[in-house]
Formats: C-alpha cells, sequence, structure tokens
C-alpha cells in the first residue's frame, strides 16, 4: 500500500494547497517455474486499486486487473557446476541471468485522461499496449551472506485507446541478505526509479518524467517448511521531477512465498 500526498517541483517539496493525494494498492500473485536448469518462466498477475482525491474536483476512483506481465530468467551458466560440491559465492556467473518479458494490455484504461499534478500514467489500471520487458540479474552467496542486483527497463510499445503513451522506465536495485538464523532472513536494498515523460495525443505533458531513489529495509521469516512470510518498507530519500508533481511516498508489502 501507498499514499502519496506531497507537491514536488524540481528537488524542492512545494505546497499542497488543492490537498491533493492518491492512495494506490496492489496485489500481485506471482508464479514461477524453473522449465529447464537454465531458465525460470514468470508470470505476474496483479489487481489494483487507486483512489486520487483532491480539494474540489471530482474523487477518481479505478479498481480491477491491472497489466498481466510474463518474462522468462535464463541464466546460461547455471548448469556448468563441474564439482558438485563447490559452493557459490560472491563473484560467481551462475548468479548471472538475463530477463527478457513482455507486459500485456489486461489492464482497463481511463478514458478521461487529463493533465494535472497526479501523472495520467499513474491513474491508469493498465497502458493499453503491448510493453516488452528486457532486464539483467545477478545473485551472489557467501555463507549467510548474499548480495543482490538488478537492471530492468520496461519500454513504452505505443500509445493506447486514450491516446496516453506512458514514458519508457528503468529500474535499478542493488541489495545484500543475511541469514545469521535458520527462519530469518533481514536484507536492505537501494533502488534507483526513472521515468520518461508522458506523451498524450501525440503532444509530451510537461509535468511528467521524474528521477527517484529508494531505501528498502525487508525481512523473510520462515513460517514452515517451504513457507516464508515477507514484509518491506520502500522508503524515498531523493526526488526529482519535471515542472509541479505528486510523488510518490513510502509502499509499504507484505507476502507470502511457497516454493515447491
Amino acid at each position: 500500500m501507498q499514499e502519496s500526498d506531497r507537491l514536488y517541483r524540481g528537488r524542492r517539496r512545494e505546497a499542497n494547497p488543492g490537498d491533493v493525494s492518491t492512495t494506490f494498492q496492489q496485489e500481485t500473485l506471482h508464479l514461477s517455474w524453473r522449465a529447464v536448469e537454465e531458465v525460470d518462466l514468470h508470470l505476474l498477475v496483479p489487481r489494483v486499486a487507486i483512489h486520487n482525491e483532491s480539494v474540489g474536483k471530482k474523487d477518481v476512483d479505478l479498481e480491477g486487473l491491472g497489466d498481466v506481465s510474463c518474462f522468462g530468467d535464463w541464466g546460461p551458466w547455471r548448469g556448468a557446476r563441474g564439482d558438485e560440491t563447490e559452493e557459490e559465492g560472491i563473484l560467481d556467473p551462475r548468479g548471472l541471468s538475463l530477463i527478457v518479458g513482455l507486459k500485456l494490455p489486461t489492464g482497463e484504461e481511463n478514458d478521461a485522461v487529463g493533465p494535472g499534478v497526479t501523472p495520467p500514467s499513474l491513474l491508469q489500471l493498465g497502458t493499453g499496449t503491448y510493453d516488452p520487458l528486457l532486464g539483467g540479474q545477478y545473485r551472489g552467496r557467501a555463507g549467510d551472506l548474499t548480495v543482490l542486483h538488478r537492471t530492468s527497463v520496461q519500454l513504452s510499445g505505443g500509445a493506447g485507446e486514450a491516446g496516453l503513451k506512458p514514458g519508457d522506465v528503468l529500474q535499478t536495485a542493488t541489495g545484500v541478505a543475511y541469514e545469521p538464523f535458520d527462519r530469518v532472513a533481514p536484507s536492505l536494498v537501494i533502488e534507483g526509479l526513472f521515468r520518461d515523460a508522458d506523451v498524450l495525443n501525440g503532444d509530451t505533458i510537461d509535468n511528467t518524467g521524474s528521477s527517484f531513489w529508494f531505501v528498502t529495509p525487508a525481512v523473510s521469516i520462515r513460517i514452515v517448511g517451504s513457507l516464508h512470510l515477507e514484509g518491506a518498507a520502500r522508503i524515498p530519500i531523493y526526488r526529482n521531477v519535471d515542472r509541479t508533481q505528486l510523488v510518490p511516498g513510502e509502499l509499504w508489502t507484505v507476502g507470502l512465498s511457497w516454493y515447491f
């Protein structure tokens, strides 16, 4: 869940006389399957609820299926183990993999697209387009310490029926996880999020486009067997936006994972 009620112009916080705010909630079903030793297949199915309000304007409420994503995670060196007794290391090519996927136009578009301090791409359940996903990630482990990195880009597949073409989105994250106990694994991640400007009916929307950095402390608790409870808080530490925009607040997540 994420609540946003702060306006920024560039890197400076501005007054919010209209009390503009957005509440964003999402539940995501994430299914993974190791098809072969080198390839994992993933399917993400989100359900999204958005509430946007401002003094003197009609509230915007959107709820339903978001854009489903499917992607493959290919680690070409996973099978090159040689000695089966060899342990993983912090610098181990077996932990490197490439990501290729596609975001599908399953989420409904909001036809009443209108520029404002809330970027219109954030008031959509879906983009209405097929958006390619490309990236890479790395995981290295030594003893109880795990190092993680992931960089990915979501490319805009064009404009949807409402005429809105959301900007490309680049995400990068680097973190460490430590498992000092059998059941508890805390972690800390630094994440960057960079979004290009949106385009509406062929015209660039000036007050879209942004750069953010977040820090995310998290913890994973093994309940029983392969069932884990996970919680995290993504906290903004740097904001830089074009013109004046509503910026994201803290994002709180809770999840269950089951490996079988």
